[in-house]
């Protein structure tokens, strides 16, 4: 069975945002060719990427990989059973003092929010993403006093 394309990068970007390292399985047929729908979802995973890959390519797992309900359990099969991601679900890296925001599932309304960056902090929005398909990232610029 195939996975979402989303799924497929809310998945990617959890492990990226707590340091790891993601396989994606793509079956070649015995003649070496890529199946029709696995270079489908290769090909929207580089569309994200495109878009996105400020806040996954060179970046550093931030002080807390992220914020949210949805607990993942490690190892190889820790998929299996687990509750699907909500848009409370945050994910963060972090590059050049910047801290790249992902929602995991973006929200009905549109609003995301994030209670890990509190408004007394020195951290300020400094771009917004948005994305009723899959998750986009939120550019955020930490100001040291």
């Amino acid at each position: 069975m195939n996975k979402k394309v989303c799924e497929i990068l809310s998945d990617f970007v959890d492990v990226v945002s707590k340091n790891g390292a993601f396989l994606l399985n793509i079956g070649p047929r015995a003649d070496g060719s890529i199946p029709k729908e696995d270079a489908e979802i290769l090909r929207e995973i580089g569309k994200w990427l495109s878009i996105n890959g400020e806040g996954i390519y060179e970046t550093r797992h931030w002080k807390i990989f992220g914020e949210g309900p949805t607990e993942i359990s490690e190892g190889r099969f820790g998929e299996s059973g687990r509750k699907d991601f909500t848009s409370e679900d945050i994910r963060f890296t972090f590059k050049a003092g910047v801290i790249y925001a992902f929602a995991l599932k973006w929200p009905e309304n549109g609003v995301v929010k994030i209670s890990t960056l509190r408004i007394d902090s020195d951290i300020f929005l400094i771009a917004f993403g948005s994305s009723n398909t899959a998750l986009t990232a939120i550019c955020i610029l930490l100001i040291n006093k």
